[in-house]
């Protein structure tokens, strides 16, 4: 009898042993966890640290550097416009002078076309004159006048 007795003991023992397995096994994954909210807090306090003692020095570098380009912005379109105002000042005679001598020689150019042409139409026409060749038996004719060269063979009887 003693056998069986020693089962019944063995079989609280054994679920003594299981009860406390799970509870250990419960209480490591409660304190990973409460571990974990632990280092999760570390981690949000080192960036909140972080950021309340690096965000002046941070703001004041980005002011720095966007008034820098601003500045450099600036002082690039005033020196542009500044030599674009004396190449202006150049400019503005050159194409005086320019435009002067243009008209000067569109004048000069319709003006010795015009006389051309009133010569053209007041002079006399040019010479008029013939020539005559004979030869071998033939009568060679040239004539030159306002109509321009004209010729013709004749003949001879």
């Amino acid at each position: 009898m003693s056998l069986p007795k020693q089962r019944n003991d063995e079989a609280p023992t054994q679920q003594l042993r299981e009860t406390a397995y799970n509870l250990k096994n419960a209480v490591q994954h409660r304190a990973a966890g409460v571990r974990s909210l632990a280092q999760d807090s570390f981690d949000c306090s080192f960036i909140v640290s972080q950021l309340i003692f690096c965000f002046l020095p941070l703001l004041l570098f980005a002011a720095f550097s966007a008034s820098t380009v601003l500045l450099a912005l600036g002082a690039a379109v005033v020196f542009s416009l500044f030599w674009i105002a004396v190449a202006l000042l150049v400019l503005v005679p050159v194409l005086l002078v320019a435009s002067s001598v243009a008209l000067i020689v569109w004048v000069w150019a319709v003006a010795s076309f015009l006389l051309a042409r009133w010569l053209y139409a007041h002079a006399p026409v040019g010479v008029s004159g013939g020539l005559e060749l004979d030869a071998a038996g033939r009568k060679f004719n040239v004539v030159k006048d306002e109509r321009g060269i004209d010729g013709n063979i004749v003949q001879k009887s």
